[in-house]
């Protein structure tokens, strides 16, 4: 912020005369970085072990789902680091603009970079929980809809994921001036946090046709999204309840139902653990007043989701969290040995 800028004035004159200090932990931009840093340091763990599991645990009748949750863990263990160490997004929803108070920023990369960087591994992690649908429905026989050359699955992949990165490409190369885009959000949000001056806030849209363009493209995003995880979750619910094929056992049958359950379960849970957040924070927002508090919340759902949706493949999948439990008999078999041994050796003396 430079010391003859319009923000700087309205920063030595206005902000600090008439706005309030929010000191509240979570509010600052350390206090929010210190949360999503313990947030990473609790779920990699956890995401290396679900990572091992699904490598040396998965039996022979999980094989053809092992590659897409290895993937998916992948993908959630990489945006875990990303979103709790490097880029922790600091928003002023509903305003387009925000900053990263991670390390990239002590870094010296450049806001958007960071920020574009942040929605491409999003990007990939999305196309990867719909990659687990296509596949269930894929494994299904008698499927009309499968994709089984791996050219076809190429492009699926393709379309999927440049059909997210490339619509919303060009709001990077059209952002606005960043001084006069900053004094427009202040006309109605006349005492934000601290951060809004001294931290990189980058405005990606000030009003007009690109604020209307981000926000029409992200829903047509979201939309397709949906829409691709119900078709192949109705394309399995057909071919196993409705067009059952004769050349599949009863057996077999029973566990893709239970397969296609399982993964409904996995998934659904991380989303509703972002969800009820976001509810409840919309449902503060609808007051008409703005509470960083709410956005903030919103930042450690949203680096969390990684986190527990690993969690949940260990959990769900019962060869994992047969593993998991059998090291907990172990360890207290150990004791109870200890114990006994100790108790013997009493009634010896």
């Amino acid at each position: 912020m430079q010391s003859s800028s319009p923000l700087y004035n309205y920063y030595l004159t206005f902000y600090n005369t008439n706005c309030s200090l929010d000191d509240r932990f979570l509010v600052s931009k350390s206090g929010l970085a210190l949360t999503c840093n313990i947030i990473g340091l609790v779920a990699l763990p956890i995401q290396i072990f679900t990572g091992y599991c699904i490598l040396r645990k998965t039996p022979k009748t999980m094989k053809p789902v092992m590659g897409s949750l290895g993937n998916l863990n992948f993908w959630y263990t990489i945006s875990q680091i990303l979103f709790s160490f490097f880029i922790i997004p600091y928003s002023f929803s509903p305003y387009m603009a925000s900053f990263s108070a991670g390390f990239c920023s002590d870094l010296g990369v450049p806001t958007a970079i960071q920020l574009f960087t942040m929605f491409t591994i999003s990007s990939v992690v999305q196309v990867s929980i719909i990659m687990l649908f296509k596949n269930r429905s894929n494994f299904i026989k008698g499927n009309k809809f499968q994709l089984s050359r791996n050219f076809y699955k190429t492009i699926w992949i393709s379309v999927n994921f440049f059909g997210r990165i490339f619509p919303l490409t060009p709001i990077y190369f059209n952002l606005p001036e960043q001084t006069a885009a900053k004094m427009h959000i202040l006309k109605t949000l006349p005492c934000p946090t601290k951060e809004f001056f001294l931290e990189p806030v980058l405005v990606f849209a000030s009003g007009g046709f690109w604020e209307t363009y981000q926000t029409r493209a992200r829903s047509i995003i979201n939309a397709l999204t949906t829409f691709q995880i119900l078709f192949f979750s109705a394309t399995c619910i057909y071919y196993l309840f409705i067009s059952k094929s004769s050349h599949v056992s009863a057996q077999t049958r029973r566990l893709q139902i239970r397969s296609f359950f399982i993964l409904i379960i996995q998934v659904f849970i991380p989303i509703m653990f972002i969800m009820i957040p976001v509810m409840i924070t919309l449902n503060r927002s609808k007051r008409n007043v703005h509470d960083q508090m709410n956005n903030s919340i919103m930042t450690i759902s949203f680096v969390s989701h990684s986190g527990v949706a690993s969690l949940a493949i260990l959990l769900v999948h019962a060869p994992y969290r047969k593993f998991l439990m059998s090291m907990f008999r172990k360890e207290q078999k150990v004791q109870i040995s200890h114990a006994s041994s100790n108790f013997s050796l009493v009634v010896r003396v």
